[in-house]
């Protein structure tokens, strides 16, 4: 049985959510560099928390999430329970922003 591991980051990331004249959501995170892309509102939670995942882990297979999280003024905690080879999941806390539209309020 694969033991389940998380690593808890200790921030608030924002995005800012606006949806295009076409009805596409486009929510963005400066901090990251990260920009998802949903057909509905409802797409957007998972869409984040997945896009969030993909980055942390190549970070973190590459060695580079700690040096990451301290550029940004983060922290990382339960990482160092991580036994090389497996693969952690990650806990992260986020809200969007709205710039128009309805108010979007999620947290995760």
């Amino acid at each position: 049985m694969e033991r389940k591991i998380t690593i808890e980051v200790e921030t608030a990331i924002q995005w800012i959510a606006t949806r295009t004249p076409s009805g596409i959501w486009v929510v963005a995170c400066d901090a990251l560099g990260l920009t998802v892309e949903a057909k509905s509102q409802e797409d957007v939670p998972g869409l984040i928390k997945e896009a969030l995942e993909l980055l942390l882990l190549d970070l973190f297979e590459d060695n580079e999430l700690d040096e990451f999280l301290r550029a940004h003024g983060w922290q990382a905690i339960g990482s160092s329970s991580v036994s090389p080879g497996e693969k952690p999941e990650f806990e992260i806390p986020w809200e969007i922003l709205p710039t128009f539209g309805p108010s979007y309020g999620a947290t995760q």
